[in-house]
């Protein structure tokens, strides 16, 4: 009888070799509230109560060392790569607003960015994606402490489809929308949508700057050190 074959996620503080992979160093209140970054390597991120044999191709992942990650957040199993863009924003956490008005405040800054800086017009699909037509170019992920929310997306900025096929199995649950697609047929890049070769890397002071100009005062700065 063949040895089952197992991960054990590992949470973002837990790995010395991969500083922050996940965007999760912001529950650190005395860092920034934000952080926008290109992952430096192929890294597998799994939701709070995902697991891990189910969403992943955990053969694949053993075999070729991909780090393996949980979040503290829901949301499904995502690859984040070299051709990734990742956003994370701490804010402060107001009584009168709800889990969906913290995830437009999101979606607001990336679909300006998108707008102004590349001509797409973007819209929310399913609970917490970000899509051109019917196809995912973001996925994000709220997380809600006492003190303040977390708000964590990535960007396909140029998308890996034989790394997602490879690592990734099928959803074990999908938005409505997705259809029963493959990854391939399902997800798309910002620079092929917008017919441009732009790296993530050059996105990044867009978001940034968009970010310091629009949602400022949204943010927790309360114990950062500007």
């Amino acid at each position: 009888m063949p040895i089952p074959v197992t991960l054990a996620p590992l949470r973002y503080n837990e790995s010395p070799a991969v500083r922050d992979p996940t965007g999760e160093g912001l529950l650190d209140r005395s860092v920034l509230p934000y952080r926008v970054w290109v992952p430096r390597e192929r890294i597998l991120v799994l939701g709070n109560s995902q697991e891990a044999e189910k969403e992943l191709n955990a053969e694949a992942a053993l075999s070729d060392r991909i780090p393996v990650f949980r979040r503290m957040s829901g949301g499904g199993a995502v690859l984040l790569s070299p051709g990734c863009l990742c956003v994370g924003l701490r804010f402060a956490k107001r009584k009168q607003l709800a889990i969906q008005h913290y995830f437009a405040k999101g979606y607001g800054l990336i679909r300006t960015v998108a707008g102004e800086k590349l001509g797409l017009e973007l819209r929310q699909q399913g609970i917490s994606d970000m899509a051109c037509g019917d196809r995912k170019v973001a996925g994000c992920a709220l997380y809600m402490p006492r003190d303040f929310v977390l708000y964590l997306a990535s960007i396909i900025i140029h998308p890996d489809f034989a790394d997602m096929e490879k690592y990734l199995a099928h959803p074990s649950k999908e938005p409505d929308y997705r259809g029963g697609r493959l990854h391939r047929d399902f997800m798309t890049g910002l620079a092929s949508l917008a017919e441009t070769p732009v790296a993530a890397a050059e996105m990044v002071p867009w978001f940034e700057d968009a970010i310091e100009s629009s949602l400022g005062e949204d943010l927790d700065w309360e114990h950062s050190r500007r």
